[in-house]
């Protein structure tokens, strides 16, 4: 199977009986000359230049037009790869499309394509590489079907135009929901790859005060570094330029490390953040308080925060506080070096909500 971004999305469909990518609303070509500007000096003129190119190559792929897909790919002697075969040139490259394009008639499915999390590194003035997710929706007969492809190419400037010179993509696993039956309202739980191996349930049986608590238990799967996590986000306005504890009551049972977690997030960056990695509860214990201080910068837009559990075993989590508390109460945080973490993640996903919510964890399940 070849998984690269662009390439696989018209072999892949072959290989799987589909056509290549196309959009439902088809965009006008325009020649990449006319937004790409050779003295291009900010970051964001030339991912836009990037993006571009990505989305007329993409409406190519869309009209079955293999000579204006082609025209994408730079005839210097590049590198792409294939999993099946590993790497191939760019004549390979260009080749197995035009035969792609020859094979290819018609589809009766509906494709739609969306860039995200693009990021672009300039390595020269007319060198520059690129990585995001491509999502990709296959609808058929009112049935829509989505993938993800995470794309890493090198684009370089010829005559005016940027064009793909080296490329390699893999799928990626589906998203893991991070809303379940069994969770505690208004919590999320978190979207790495070992979440489903964990249980995060409502515990009535088990708590610090009240009826409930919030329990994180492994229940199988690898234990090569495994965790997960609940959060919850808020809107950071109220605690700009202030310092924020969370605070909560944690019991253990066999457990790797029990934490609570904090975290202040600008656009595409985070820019204070804590845990009690170190410090957590470890192997079993009964409830007791932990705490997290750190200071919120001026350019957080939200707070995310919650209980986590790393390794395996089960930790309960019950009576959490969020609040502002005076400097006379010292930071657990190490500071954030200033850019360390520009790319750390994508845009910021605004929340709405204002103040905690269910931090007692009394409030029910998710049905």
């Amino acid at each position: 199977m070849i998984t690269k971004g662009h390439l696989h999305r018209l072999m892949l469909a072959l290989l799987l009986g589909a056509m290549p990518l196309s959009t439902t609303a088809q965009t006008v070509q325009t020649p990449a000359s006319a937004y790409v500007d050779q003295s291009l000096q900010s970051r964001s003129e030339l991912e836009a230049a990037i993006r571009k190119t990505i989305e007329d190559e993409d409406s190519a792929y869309a009209r079955l037009d293999g000579s204006a897909a082609l025209s994408y790919t730079s005839d210097d002697e590049g590198m792409f790869y294939d999993r099946d075969s590993g790497r191939i040139g760019s004549q390979a490259f260009k080749q197995t499309l035009a035969n792609a394009f020859a094979l290819t008639k018609s589809d009766p499915r509906k494709y739609e394509y969306e860039i995200t999390k693009l990021y672009v590194l300039p390595l020269a003035p007319d060198i520059t590489l690129a990585n995001y997710v491509l999502i990709i929706k296959i609808t058929l007969d009112g049935k829509t079907e989505m993938n993800r492809q995470a794309n890493t190419d090198v684009f370089v400037l010829r005559d005016g135009r940027w064009l793909r010179r080296a490329s390699h993509g893999e799928m990626l696993p589906k998203d893991i929901d991070p809303i379940v039956p069994g969770l505690p309202t208004d919590w999320k739980r978190s979207t790495n790859s070992a979440a489903t191996s964990y249980l995060a349930t409502v515990d009535t049986a088990v708590h610090h005060s009240g009826k409930a608590s919030a329990s994180l238990r492994f229940s199988c799967g690898s234990e090569a570094e495994p965790w997960t996590g609940l959060s919850q986000s808020l809107d950071a306005s109220a605690y700009r330029g202030k310092r924020v504890r969370l605070s909560g009551w944690i019991k253990t049972a066999d457990a790797g490390e029990a934490l609570l977690w904090v975290r202040a997030d600008a656009e595409r960056r985070m820019v204070a953040f804590d845990n009690l990695q170190g410090r957590g509860a470890r192997g079993t214990g009964d409830w007791k308080r932990y705490e997290v201080v750190i200071d919120i910068p001026e350019s957080a837009l939200i707070l995310v925060y919650g209980p986590s559990l790393s390794g395996k075993g089960q930790a309960w989590f019950d009576d959490l506080t969020l609040e502002v508390v005076g400097k006379e109460i010292p930071v657990t945080a190490t500071p954030i070096d200033a850019g360390k973490y520009d790319e750390y993640s994508k845009d910021v996903d605004r929340s709405s909500r204002t103040v905690p919510v269910n931090l007692g964890f009394e409030n029910g399940v998710v049905k």
